[in-house]
């Protein structure tokens, strides 16, 4: 699960370095279930996501589903 996260976010950052002068800046969705909520989801996060990444304050930050499937395996007893 961790690395999925990890996976993802890194895939995000490089979509937005590529991407911060554009209109508009397509990310993925990190899953609830993940066990923080990286998604920036109000007007205040929004902004301050846009600064910590150096996006221009003009581009519309867009967040799509990310479709995530797990399996968890607890093993055998």
């Amino acid at each position: 699960l961790y690395i999925s996260v990890y996976r993802q976010n890194k895939e995000n950052v490089g979509i937005i370095i590529k991407h911060k002068n554009d209109d508009v800046i397509e990310i993925k969705k990190e899953p609830l279930y993940a066990g923080c909520n990286l998604n920036p989801s109000d007007v205040y996060h929004l902004s301050k996501f846009k600064e910590y990444y150096g996006i221009n304050k003009n581009s519309k930050v867009k967040i799509v589903n990310n479709n995530w499937k797990f399996i968890f395996y607890l093993g055998e007893n």
